[in-house]
């Protein structure tokens, strides 16, 4: 037996493809294509001829996409929106999909679907040939089959459908602008993508053409209408219906002249404005109708609606009449529309497009499309909810890594990230605090774990340290500043996407701030605190949460210009965000309870002049918390940035000492000072 190895050419596969449209697909077990069998029978005279669309196709584009404003602002905005989901392959899993390389043959695929157009002109078009009834692709595929090399969009009105026998499609017939129809291209149901809005009528069973929005078709002809009244109106010389009477007897000689005369002297544009003048015994009574007699906002107002419900288009996302006057929106409130719009509209339309997609783009190894959602705005989850339910989920017993995961949060693997924590006085009901015994469970991995990373180590050894909140709360800031560190060094090699940075700081400040302030407070929880107290803290959180994503962008800038060289640039970041989380360490310590003494002692760096003042007095917390100086506090002429200074406890009876000049007036003076230096550039927490 020869065995062929060629594949077949263009033209092989063109007779393959009449062939078919002849003679119907080869029967089972003689090696060709198989086709399940379906209830449906055709009648005689559809088989294998070429059906036409039974709709009008160039009058919706006619009448509705270019002459109706209302029309094409909807189908356009779908088709705009929807640029913020494109087509991307994958491999792997579908429910943790992993990007396919770049030079993959089913990324480029989608990423272009052919020479002349990019994925958001090519979905554009799918997208506004579906609104009007049907969308056609056509796929090209290499000599030989298997992945098509190139996709092209097809008009619906050049496309005709071959119904075979048994129920089948048998095929397509693409027949170009000035072809006759025996002219056309024949094209396999395995080189064509068909997707469409439903069609109740349609005679193939809902396997032939789709059906036009006709819903829309009355309304679209009443604003059309409205429209070319008020271009005739205005065209004429804004001059309503009218007419003339006399009270002598005229003859039609002098009625026509009458008449031209009248509108040549107040007819037109230019002639508008002129005043009317008639000759005794005449009169001029008006029988057309004017705007709010015949209603036109009413009618405006009654087809915007009628138009948008069967399009899926909110009136608010168009600022069209009847939302702007009768249902204004709220930013929140206009948030929920575009929401409802991509959950009610946009997401299930592509979603008809990806299924078939994924039946006839299929890689090799299993590789896969689907639309990746994750840059459409009116999707994303508010970041800061997602990190405080991750938290919270993290307190009551979750490990760390698994509670992202399960909010949706894309973070760098924490280490110890998998093992669960709970508060140390938690205990079955029904137990006695003696009855509860130290398990050890989970302790070696742990260890194990922070072997490997300082950070995770630090982290762990300071929330077990209670009894010494002054070394845990050092142990907490190596930790915060190592881990800050890992982060700004992953970010500047290009280990970790800006997204991935921000939302491991945030939660980082997170997971930290807290431990440090109740570290200082010497309390075990902030639940300890009044409201007042608990606010104070909340503020210095806010505050280094709000300035994460400036963080972000100067160290994405410095690896964008710098490389890895804007390591070094970079210690100077990490410097400053530890010096502002000691800060959380000494504002807590206002706080402790009792009202213990405390006194000001300098730290290894230079000092301002306000350092330089306070260093060496001593108060009791409420003076110093009265007097609102504190160490690392944004008041200091250096904005504590580089402050390095902190609060010491003092034995009971240690004389108090220094007294603390006008917070004002030095505040005042500071930020002249810093206005001087900066030359009027106020920098945050960067």
């Amino acid at each position: 037996m020869t065995i062929n190895n060629e594949s077949p050419n263009f033209i092989q596969r063109f007779k393959v493809a009449w062939n078919v449209f002849r003679r119907g697909f080869p029967a089972a077990g003689g090696g060709g294509l198989q086709q399940k069998g379906t209830p449906f029978v055709w009648t005689s005279w559809q088989e294998n001829t070429p059906l036409w669309q039974m709709t009008a196709f160039d009058a919706f584009v006619d009448e509705g996409f270019n002459r109706n404003s209302i029309i094409y602002a909807a189908i356009m905005y779908k088709a705009r929106s929807k640029m913020a989901a494109p087509l991307r392959a994958y491999t792997g899993d579908p429910q943790r999909p992993e990007p396919l390389p770049p030079d993959d043959p089913l990324t480029k695929l989608v990423s272009r679907p052919n020479s002349q157009q990019s994925w958001p002109e090519f979905g554009a078009l799918m997208e506004i040939y579906y609104n009007l009834g049907n969308s056609f692709v056509l796929l090209v595929r290499p000599r030989g089959g298997g992945l098509p090399e190139s996709m092209f969009t097809l008009r619906p009105d050049r496309v005709r459908i071959v119904p075979g026998d048994k129920g089948t499609i048998k095929g397509y017939l693409y027949v170009p602008e000035g072809r006759a129809v025996r002219d056309g291209t024949p094209i396999l149901p395995e080189d064509m993508i068909h997707v469409k809005l439903p069609n109740p009528n349609d005679p193939l069973e809902g396997m032939g053409w789709g059906m036009p929005p006709l819903a829309i078709a009355q309304s679209t002809d009443v604003d059309n209408e409205i429209t070319r009244f008020l271009k005739l109106f205005f065209q004429n010389g804004a001059m309503p219906l009218g007419l003339l009477k006399f009270d002598v007897p005229m003859d039609d000689k002098t009625l026509t002249e009458i008449k031209r005369r009248w509108s040549d002297m107040y007819g037109g544009v230019d002639n508008w404005t002129d005043v009317g003048v008639l000759d005794q015994g005449g009169t001029y009574q008006r029988v057309g109708s004017n705007f709010d007699e015949m209603g036109f906002s009413t009618l405006d107002e009654r087809n915007e609606s009628r138009i948008l419900m069967p399009l899926g288009v909110h009136p608010a996302l168009l600022g069209t009449r009847i939302s702007m006057l009768h249902s204004p929106l709220s930013n929140s409130n206009f948030t929920s529309v575009r929401k409802a719009y991509w959950e009610d509209t946009a997401v299930p339309e592509l979603t008809l497009f990806e299924k078939e997609f994924q039946y006839f783009l299929r890689g090799e190894g299993g590789s896969f499309v689907a639309y990746d959602y994750s840059k459409v705005p009116a999707l994303l989850q508010d970041k800061a909810d997602l990190i405080t339910a991750a938290h919270k989920m993290w307190t009551m017993g979750t490990p760390a890594n698994q509670a992202y995961e399960t909010v949706g949060l894309t973070v760098v693997d924490i280490p110890g990230g998998d093992i669960a924590y709970v508060p140390a006085n938690v205990l079955p009901v029904g137990m006695e605090m003696d009855e509860a015994e130290p398990s050890m469970e989970g302790a070696v991995e742990a260890e194990d774990d922070d072997r490997k990373s300082g950070r995770g180590a630090g982290l762990r050894q300071a929330q077990d340290r209670g009894e010494n909140k002054q070394a845990q709360a050092e142990d907490l800031l190596t930790a915060y500043t190592d881990g800050i560190g890992e982060l700004v060094s992953s970010a500047i090699l290009g280990e970790i996407e800006q997204v991935e940075f921000e939302t491991a700081m945030t939660a980082l400040v997170d997971e930290t701030y807290p431990a440090l302030f109740t570290a200082g407070a010497e309390i075990d929880d902030l639940a300890a605190l009044s409201r007042g107290e608990l606010a104070e803290f909340e503020t210095e959180l806010e505050t280094a949460q709000a300035s994460v994503p400036n963080l972000a962008n100067d160290i994405y800038s410095l690896r964008r210009y710098d490389g890895e060289g804007g390591l070094e640039s970079a210690e100077n970041r990490v410097t400053v965000w530890g010096n502002k989380a000691m800060g959380l360490v000494s504002l807590g310590m206002l706080f402790m309870p009792g009202d213990e003494l405390l006194e000001w002692v300098y730290g290894d760096t230079q000092h301002c002049e306000d350092c330089s003042r306070l260093n060496g007095q001593v108060h009791r917390q409420s003076e110093w918390r009265n007097s609102g100086w504190r160490t690392q506090g944004h008041n200091l002429a250096c904005n504590g940035f580089h402050c390095q200074c902190r609060f010491k406890p003092m034995p009971a009876g240690t004389p108090t000492s220094g007294t603390f000049a006008d917070l004002m007036t030095l505040t005042v003076k500071a930020a002249a000072e810093i206005h001087k230096h900066t030359n009027g550039v106020t920098n945050g927490v960067h």
